[in-house]
């Protein structure tokens, strides 16, 4: 997640703002201690899918949340943020939604 991602460039722009490293840098410390453990559990074929679909959603909320506010929440309210969105995102069938070609995503409060 060192590099910029175009879905993390287009919630930016949608909000007003442009990607710079110091977002990418903010972003990826909220999310790094959960890559940690999640890494160690991708080891198991069975969970990369739901893993990686997790991730990915959560990163993508908080950083939705992350330019809706304005970019004023500090590290310690992104990282209660993601793991909210973890928590939300534990609770999708992930591997369902691909074997239907559901590649939407899915409604949430945010």
């Amino acid at each position: 997640m060192g590099e910029k991602s175009a879905n993390d460039c287009l919630v930016a722009e949608s909000y007003g703002y442009s990607i710079d490293s110091s977002v990418v840098a903010m972003l990826t410390g909220v999310a790094g201690a959960s890559f940690v453990g999640l890494l160690a559990a991708s080891l198991l074929p069975f969970l990369k899918v739901p893993i990686a679909a997790g991730v990915t959603y959560a990163v993508g909320k908080t950083a939705k949340v992350y330019f809706a506010t304005g970019m004023t929440l500090t590290k310690e309210q992104l990282k209660a943020e993601f793991g909210r969105f973890r928590k939300e995102a534990d609770g999708i069938d992930w591997k369902e939604r691909a074997a239907n070609g559901d590649s939407n995503p899915p409604s949430s409060s945010n």
